[in-house]
C-alpha cells in the first residue's frame, strides 16, 4: 500500500536529514490511517473521529497526529547520536499506538481516576507558579559559565570499572538549563500531585497517615536548577522537602533561586546519590521524585531504597523512563515488582503507586 499524500507543511516543521533518508508523512483513505516514516522507523496513527456539535457532523481531528509529529521535532532539535534519536522516535511512536486511556476513562480504579482527573487534567493555577516560571526564563537565558560535575547517564554505563565516577566540564546556566529542567506541565503536575496527596481531596482520608499534622515527606533526586523542587514546596510551606543534587555549582544556583522565590523548606543536600546515602537519610517517604543517574544500574538502586520507605498512600515518580534501552529495562522491572500494585506511564515519566487495595494494573496513558 502506496502513501497516498505528502504533507510540505509537516515536512517544514520537521526539517530534512539525509543522514537518515528524510521524514515522510502520508494517508490511507482505505484504513483511515496516517503513516510517518522517519529514516529506517515507521509508524502509523488512526485518525481520530469526532462529532462537530455545531455543524451536526462528523470531522476528521489531527491533533494527536500532529502531537506526535511534535515530539519528534523536539528529539530531532536535541544534539545526539542518529542511533540515540531513532531509538527515541521509535519508542514514542510505539507510547502513541499502545496508550489507550486520555481522560481517565477505562481506569477502573476510583483512586487513579480520581488522580487523573483531579490531577494530570486539573488546569488550575496557583498564585506561585507565576514566580517560578520567571526563574525559569532567567535560567534559560543565563549565560554564565559553571563547572559541570555529572555522575549520571552523561558519562556511559556506570557498571564498567574502567570508567571514572564523575565527569567534568563547564557549560553555560542555559545549556543545562534547556537539557535538564522538567517541562512546565510535568512541574506543575508534580505540584498537583503533592498538593492532591496533602491536602485531603485525594481517596486517601484525611492526611493522618502522613507526618503525623498532614505534612508530607518529599523526596527529590536531581535538583538542577531548582524550578521542580520549588514547585513541589510552594504548595504548602509545611511539607519538608529534600533534594539531592550531585553538582555543587548547579546547587547553589538552585539555592538563590529559592531564595530569590521566598521558599524556605527546601533541604537541598550536595554530593553524589547513592543508595547508601538515601538509606541513611530517609526514615519515610510520601512522594519522591527520580531524576538523577539515568541508567539502569542507578535507577533500580535508588527505587529499591525509596521503595522500603513507602505507605501504601506513597507516590514514586520516575522522570525520562524512555530516556535510553536502560532506563526502560529499569521500568519494565519496577513495573513488575512485587511491591508495586499499579503504575502509569505517561511516556515523559512513570508513576507507582503502592496501596494493596486496588488490583495490579499497569497504565500507559497519552498525555
Amino acid at each position: 500500500m502506496l502513501l497516498y499524500s505528502f504533507f510540505p507543511s509537516f515536512l517544514s516543521c520537521l526539517g530534512y536529514s539525509w543522514g537518515i533518508r528524510g521524514v515522510f508523512v502520508g494517508y490511507s483513505w482505505g484504513i483511515r490511517m496516517y503513516r510517518v516514516c522517519i529514516g529506517y522507523v515507521s509508524g502509523m496513527y488512526r485518525e481520530c473521529i469526532e462529532t462537530n456539535k455545531k455543524n451536526g457532523g462528523s470531522i476528521c481531528i489531527f491533533e494527536s497526529f500532529v502531537l506526535s509529529l511534535q515530539k519528534i521535532t523536539v528529539v530531532f532539535a536535541q544534539k545526539m547520536d542518529w542511533q540515540t534519536a531513532i531509538y527515541r522516535v521509535g519508542s514514542y511512536l510505539r507510547h502513541c499506538l499502545t496508550a489507550r486511556h486520555t481522560g481517565g476513562h477505562g481506569i477502573h480504579s476510583p483512586y487513579l481516576f480520581e488522580w487523573v482527573r483531579l490531577v494530570m487534567r486539573d488546569e488550575h493555577s496557583y498564585y506561585a507558579w507565576e514566580k517560578i516560571e520567571n526563574v525559569r526564563e532567567r535560567m534559560l537565558a543565563d549565560t554564565r559559565e559553571v563547572e559541570f560535575v555529572d555522575y549520571g547517564a552523561g558519562i556511559g554505563n556506570r557498571e564498567s570499572e574502567n570508567r571514572n565516577r564523575e565527569a567534568r566540564d563547564r557549560r553555560k546556566v542555559s545549556d543545562i538549563a534547556k537539557r535538564s529542567l522538567a517541562k512546565k506541565k510535568y512541574a506543575q503536575m508534580l505540584a498537583r500531585l503533592v498538593n492532591w496527596l496533602g491536602d485531603g481531596r485525594s481517596a486517601i482520608g484525611d492526611g493522618q497517615w502522613a507526618m503525623g499534622d498532614g505534612r508530607l515527606m518529599v523526596v527529590e533526586l536531581g535538583t538542577s536548577l531548582g524550578v521542580t523542587t520549588a514547585y513541589m514546596a510552594a504548595m504548602d510551606k509545611r511539607n519538608k522537602v529534600i533534594t539531592y543534587e550531585g553538582c555543587p555549582a548547579v546547587a547553589e544556583i538552585a539555592k538563590e533561586n529559592w531564595k530569590a522565590l521566598g521558599i524556605k523548606n527546601i533541604d537541598c543536600r550536595v554530593g553524589e546519590i547513592t543508595a547508601n546515602v538515601l538509606d541513611r537519610d530517609l526514615e519515610r517517604v510520601d512522594v519522591a521524585f527520580i531524576d538523577a543517574n539515568h541508567t539502569y544500574t542507578g535507577t533500580r538502586a535508588y527505587f529499591n531504597v525509596l521503595a522500603e520507605k513507602v505507605h501504601p498512600k506513597s507516590v514514586i515518580v520516575v522522570d525520562d523512563i524512555h530516556y535510553n534501552k536502560e532506563m526502560e529495562k529499569a521500568w519494565h522491572e519496577i513495573c513488575e515488582d512485587e511491591r508495586v500494585t499499579s503504575t502509569m506511564d505517561l511516556y515523559q515519566m512513570g508513576l507507582v503507586f503502592f496501596d494493596k487495595d486496588y488490583w495490579k494494573r499497569d497504565y500507559r496513558i497519552r498525555v
